[in-house]
């Protein structure tokens, strides 16, 4: 069910999968990220990109998420 992502690789998942996983609806999704923009977690809402520990997490303007391994 999982996806190996190599260090350096790049992973996208689209909005629905995303919130299979998070378990939430659009929505939800949208307004956790929303509280994140507001909150300067994120630049901007759309082509912007959130830093975690160990990973790039990128909203793509296409209702994509991509995921880089850092």
């Amino acid at each position: 069910m999982g996806q190996y992502v190599p260090a350096g690789g790049k992973l996208s998942v689209s909005i629905d999968s995303l919130c299979r996983l998070t378990e939430t609806n659009v929505d939800e999704l949208t307004d956790i990220l929303k509280t994140l923009e507001n909150e300067r977690y994120i630049d901007r809402w759309i082509t912007t990109t959130l830093t975690s520990e160990n990973f790039v997490l990128a909203i793509t303007d296409k209702g994509r998420i991509a995921a880089t391994v850092v």
